[in-house]
């Protein structure tokens, strides 16, 4: 049996998360990874995590020719979100 501060606060919760998720997408990556994206986000955009940030974004690169990528979005990403993914390659670029 639940208390009434106790359903108060899970109904809180819910209202929140179903208001910060509501215009995010389900997806799953090509490593398998279960992920919630930016509505506009396609097969072919980058989810990356940039130094310094506490969360992972999607981005786009608009053409091939470009050193420039889009900022889509932030997304969250399960597995990776608390340092449980070690950083295998390194890149430097512009965001336009």
């Amino acid at each position: 049996e639940q208390t009434p501060d106790e359903n108060e606060k899970a109904n809180r919760f819910l209202h929140f998360a179903g208001a910060a998720f509501c215009f995010r997408r389900f997806c799953v990556t090509e490593e398998g990874r279960m992920a919630i994206v930016p509505p506009l986000t396609f097969p072919g955009d980058i989810i990356c995590i940039i130094k310094g940030t506490r969360m992972s974004f999607v981005l786009r690169k608009p053409r091939e020719d470009l050193l420039m990528y889009q900022l889509a979005g932030c997304c969250y990403v399960h597995g990776v979100m608390y340092g449980e993914l070690k950083i295998s390659k390194a890149e430097t670029f512009t965001l336009s």
